[in-house]
């Protein structure tokens, strides 16, 4: 699970990752195709975070997970940010899962970057606009040390995604009944234990689902859809 509050390492600090461009290569997404084909199949682990799922497809890191890690045997860890969970499950991300990766999520910001055995990726950005994007080969045997670790720590304090797909199916049940009964966003909120603004971000959530417009049309809609029942 997560950390959270005070107690929770600083993991997301991008300064590594950043300084990490400096020493760098980048002929990145080539290095990663030599370097994954001359590993025996089945023998090496890779670790993938994107600070986006949009990310990891522009890059070409899903490509690249499935064709030079997944599909020849290798394992996979792939952590991502758990915005991931506000939109409907992406086919591409569902056949990584099919075809054995373990995914994580996290409410941490991410960077954007690969690991595999020993060799570190990042992706560096040229502009302030962050239009010009490469895929860059870290050489910098600390600085490789310190993203492994980031890494690590990241992982560690992350949550199976499909763990955390049920805690969002349920929370958003739970959203629903009080919709349904007209309950106050106050009152609502005090007997899950959340705050208010929590609580209607929530409730935003669970229209954008349903596609409605109000909370009426919400809770209507749940009855009609069968979508309270057992609560």
């Amino acid at each position: 699970m997560p950390a959270s509050g005070n107690d929770a390492p600083p993991y997301g600090d991008s300064r590594l990752v950043q300084k990490a461009y400096l020493v760098a290569d980048i002929r990145g997404m080539e290095l990663i195709e030599k370097i994954t084909s001359d590993q025996a199949p089945g023998t090496a682990i890779a670790r993938a975070s994107c600070a986006s799922w949009a990310d990891c497809e522009s890059l070409g890191i899903v490509d690249t997970l499935h064709r030079d890690i997944l599909h020849i045997g290798h394992r996979l860890q792939l952590l991502l940010h758990r915005s991931v969970l506000a939109t409907a499950t992406h086919p591409r991300l569902t056949r990584l899962g099919a075809l054995g990766a373990e995914v994580r999520v996290t409410h941490r910001s991410l960077p954007d970057m690969l690991v595999f055995g020993a060799e570190v990726f990042a992706v560096a950005h040229h502009d302030r606009g962050q239009e010009r994007r490469q895929v860059v080969h870290i050489h910098s045997q600390e600085l490789s040390t310190g993203l492994l670790h980031l890494f690590g720590g990241l992982w560690d304090h992350a949550e199976d995604i499909a763990s955390a797909r049920r805690a969002e199916d349920s929370i958003q049940a739970i959203v629903l009944s009080y919709l349904y009964a007209g309950t106050l966003d106050d009152a609502a909120a005090r007997e899950m234990g959340i705050s208010v603004r929590t609580y209607r971000r929530y409730v935003a959530k669970v229209l954008r689902d349903l596609n409605v417009t109000s909370r009426f049309q919400a809770g209507a809609k749940a009855a009609n859809l069968k979508l309270l029942s057992g609560l």
